[in-house]
């Protein structure tokens, strides 16, 4: 996992944290957004040629929620677990970092273990 400085997670921070684009392998699978209260998922164009199956519970081409999908929340971990507070610390996240969920996906949720997918910042 790459570390972010504190420098480039400010840089970061000022750019929208509400649309994060979700990659495998390099390629575009979608982005999510979250706006006026809604969280959006779009497939990119180029998904199906991909074949590969969907995000679990997020239905092509385009999905809107109140609430984030679980499959985005599990990406985070539980706050009350040193992983948690070690990746706080590697991100250098401020406590109004915490509290935003895009953040959090972008930068301690962006990858994980079990999934071949990437969440992250456009650059």
């Amino acid at each position: 996992m790459r570390s972010i400085t504190q420098k480039d997670n400010q840089r970061l921070r000022k750019m929208s944290s509400q649309h994060l684009k979700v990659t495998y392998k390099n390629d575009l699978i979608g982005t999510l957004s979250y706006d006026d209260g809604i969280y959006t998922f779009e497939y990119s164009e180029n998904f199906e040629a991909l074949k590969i199956q969907p995000l679990p519970g997020i239905i092509p081409p385009k999905s809107s929620s109140a609430t984030l999908w679980s499959y985005f929340r599990t990406r985070i971990p539980s706050t009350n677990t040193h992983v948690y507070r070690k990746l706080i610390d590697e991100y250098s996240l401020s406590e109004v970092d915490q509290q935003d969920v895009m953040v959090l996906l972008a930068t301690v949720g962006s990858k994980v273990a079990t999934d071949p997918f990437v969440v992250t910042y456009f650059e």
